[in-house]
């Protein structure tokens, strides 16, 4: 987080939070009421101050107020780069693969020291070199495994060497903990919350 931005948050402490302003897409794209974050300044500033609180809410700090976003997926989403390291969509490394999941249709979900993410859908095919088995057939054991068998399937990388699991999408929020649509407490009367959501979802003006 910027210093300037936690020296708001300690001279304004007491900010309402917003909600649905801000969205995350399952490409790692952030979108402000629908239009997609382009400005360089703007996405670095966005990534230095975006995070997850402590009930799996994903945020962006914007100064003295949180700005509580939207996901379409996951709170993170990370690339595979050619070396086999991991980032996040915000450009952070990864030093620590703990889990590691495979979905009925294809995506990957990776826990990291940041949290839980999918992996960006331009990297699921270069993620295959990095996939072993001690069963010898690697392609038989992937699609056994996304049907629900347990057969075993490891994701190679220097960050770790996790077992696959078979996930089902619709119970990742549940599973690790993270909330798709924040909601501002009952007792929060200050709160503001958009009426555009999923903040995630583009405008019909954006491209």
């Amino acid at each position: 987080m910027d210093e300037s931005v936690r020296n708001a948050i300690a001279r304004w402490p007491n900010v309402p939070a917003v909600y649905g302003y801000i969205g995350v897409n399952r490409r790692g794209d952030f979108l402000l009421q629908g239009h997609l974050v382009t400005h360089a300044r703007t996405r670095g500033f966005i990534n230095r101050n975006y995070g997850l609180d402590a009930q799996g809410r994903a945020f962006f700090q914007n100064g003295p107020q949180r700005a509580y976003a939207d996901l379409e997926v996951t709170p993170w989403v990370y690339r595979l780069l050619d070396d086999g390291s991991l980032r996040t969509h915000c450009e952070h490394p990864v030093n620590r693969l703990i889990e590691a999941g495979s979905t009925a249709d294809g995506e990957i979900v990776l826990v990291t020291e940041h949290g839980p993410g999918v992996l960006h859908a331009q990297d699921l095919d270069p993620l295959a070199e990095h996939l072993e088995t001690p069963q010898g057939d690697l392609p038989s054991a992937v699609e056994a495994l996304q049907q629900g068998d347990h057969n075993e399937v490891y994701l190679n990388l220097p960050a770790g060497r996790p077992r696959l699991q078979t996930l089902d999408p619709a119970e990742l929020p549940r599973r690790f903990g993270y909330a798709l649509q924040p909601e501002p407490p009952p007792e929060d009367s200050r709160a503001a919350v958009s009426s555009y959501r999923p903040a995630w979802r583009p405008a019909a003006a954006a491209v």
